[in-house]
């Protein structure tokens, strides 16, 4: 089998028309500034002043889930910003390797810190007491482990196997895999264990939690928002997944994605709507979760700027003037 038939990296290059060059540029540099201003935010309020107000696991799930995304900002986004704007690779084979083996393990991360999200959800509506005892320290095991195995899954196991090379991919400007004809079932073992089978766990775990937050009425105002969060955080999952999914798995079928028409192009959009994934986490955030919104508000925008200076002259105006009271309602 040849093996440039199940990568997008033996495609002769697509020259980009200026306005799809302008257009690429725009929107990595739009994802860029969110992800990382939006989840520094999330780090933020997370850590120094808790205004993440759910249970323990999930604030921490959460929090790595943010550095997740900072983590392929910085190592695929950004990069890619340079690669479109000169059409070829900017930082040279070594450096190129380094975040090509990094970007893997934060989007490995994050899709199986989602996992984990909706299954911790989904066991804290079923066992409601147990859940209350949960400890920080559980949610930070959780963590760990969950990073182990993405760099397990996600580098130790093909380096281990295989020693994939790294080649330039012409249809995205971004560094990828590319497997020996011996390992073409790596690309198998990538869609199964790190895009198929997390992506029905997400989906199993979205339709029960819907399922079981419809089925207890009285579910306490943090459940809620946690189910709606989780709910919210999966359907932008499957929206920028679903598509790169489906097409990894045409590709790790052994279809010649050469004949293809407009291949290229297709799998441009698929790599690049991934950047939802990493972009749209803290909005979610903002609009689902009351007390990160009032942190956004009062500590970010500055908000509670106005409500301190009118409270303060009021006070100034009562000293100066004894009986004097302003009724501010």
């Amino acid at each position: 089998m040849d093996s440039h038939l199940t990568t997008a990296a033996s495609l002769p290059p697509l020259i980009l028309t200026p306005p799809e060059k302008y257009l690429l540029i725009l929107w990595n540099v739009i994802s860029a500034l969110i992800s990382t201003l939006g989840n520094t935010a999330v780090l933020i309020a997370a850590l120094k002043y808790h205004s993440i107000k759910l249970d323990r696991v999930s604030v921490i799930l959460i929090t790595n889930t943010a550095v997740a995304d900072i983590g392929f900002t910085l190592t695929c986004i950004m990069p890619s910003i340079f690669n479109v704007a000169s059409e070829r690779s900017m930082f040279g084979t070594g450096l190129s390797s380094v975040l090509n083996l990094a970007d893997e393990v934060f989007l490995a991360a994050d899709i199986y810190l989602l996992c984990c999200l909706n299954i911790s959800k989904l066991t804290s509506l079923l066992q409601p007491l147990r859940t209350r005892s949960r400890t920080r320290k559980a949610g930070w095991i959780i963590a760990v482990l969950v990073w182990l195995f993405s760099a397990l899954t996600a580098q130790v196991v093909p380096y281990w196997l295989c020693s994939p090379q790294q080649v330039f991919d012409p249809a995205t400007y971004q560094c990828n895999h590319s497997f020996k004809d011996r390992c073409h079932w790596m690309v198998v073992y990538f869609a199964l264990l790190i895009l198929f089978i997390p992506f029905l766990i997400i989906l199993v775990t979205s339709v029960w939690l819907l399922i079981f937050a419809a089925m207890k009425k009285r579910s306490t105002g943090l459940a809620k928002t946690g189910v709606l969060t989780m709910m919210l955080v999966s359907i932008n999952f499957f929206i920028s997944n679903a598509p790169y999914t489906v097409l990894f798995t045409i590709m790790a079928s052994g279809t010649d994605v050469r004949t293809i028409p407009d291949f290229s192009r297709i799998y441009r959009f698929v790599v690049y709507i991934l950047n939802l994934n990493f972009v749209s986490n803290p909005i979610i955030y903002y609009l689902s979760i009351a007390s990160f919104n009032r942190f956004v508000k009062e500590r970010l925008c500055c908000e509670r700027s106005n409500r301190t200076s009118v409270s303060l002259s009021r006070r100034v105006t009562q000293i100066q003037n004894p009986g004097f009271n302003v009724n501010l309602q």
